[in-house]
Parts: C-alpha cells; structure tokens; sequence
C-alpha cells in the first residue's frame, strides 16, 4: 500500500484503487468465490487531474457512498450467517462459508487504507464548485 502524506491526487487514486478492491471482494462474498480467484486491482480506473478540485472529490464520494452502502448491506446478511453459529462439517459447505467471510474481512482491510488515503486528502477549496452537497 501507498501512501502520500501530501499528494491529494495520488491519494484519491489509491483511493480509488482500494474502492475498486471493496466492490469485488463484496461481489465475491456474494457468491461465494474464492478468495485467491478473486480479480486483484492495482490501478485506478479514472485519470484524475493534476490540479486536483473540490468537484473530484464530490464525485468520488458519492460513488464511494453507493460502494460502501452495499458493502454495509453484504456484512448484515453475513452478520446474520454468523449469529446462526452454524460450523458445517462438510467439506463443501464449510467451504463456502469461509470463502464468503474471508472476502468481507478482505473488503474491510481495502475500506481501512481507502479510508486512510481519503482521510488524508489536503486541498484549498476556493473555486466556484466549492459546495460539496
């Protein structure tokens, strides 16, 4: 993981990166996949500007926002998996169960360094799209 202690663009970047690993490790607890098959990004998708506004930030947060609310909803459906205590023995079952956590608990950690990065975004505001909602 990277981290710049003053580049808002690099951070939104790797913000964006880490979003992205959100998004498929939400995905693939949903069905269950394994965790070494999921797509792994190390790129972000979006060429932000050098000149980083305040109206990249907007969009990227609300994009960020639908990312997070399904991730939420994933982690009440898992939450009630775990509340069942339910511990299969067999092999294909207890499968299933660990590849749908151990991508929730590999989301978490991506949404621990997006946040990081988010977090840490320093940057004037004094254009005219200075509103952020």
């Amino acid at each position: 993981m990277r981290f710049s202690s003053s580049n808002p663009r690099e951070r939104l970047n790797t913000a964006r990166i880490m979003q992205r690993n959100v998004i498929n490790t939400t995905y693939s607890s949903r069905i269950a996949q394994n965790p070494t098959d999921r797509p792994k990004v190390n790129d972000s998708d979006i060429e932000y500007s050098q000149d980083l506004k305040v109206h990249h930030l907007k969009e990227y947060l609300r994009d960020y926002g639908r990312t997070a609310q399904d991730q939420a909803n994933n982690m009440k459906v898992i939450g009630k998996l775990i509340k069942q205590d339910k511990f299969y023995e067999e092999s294909e079952q207890k499968k299933t169960q660990k590849y749908i956590i151990q991508n929730m608990f590999d989301g978490t950690r991506y949404s621990a360094a997006l946040l990081k990065n988010l977090t840490g975004i320093k940057m004037e505001v004094v254009d005219s799209d200075a509103r952020l909602f």
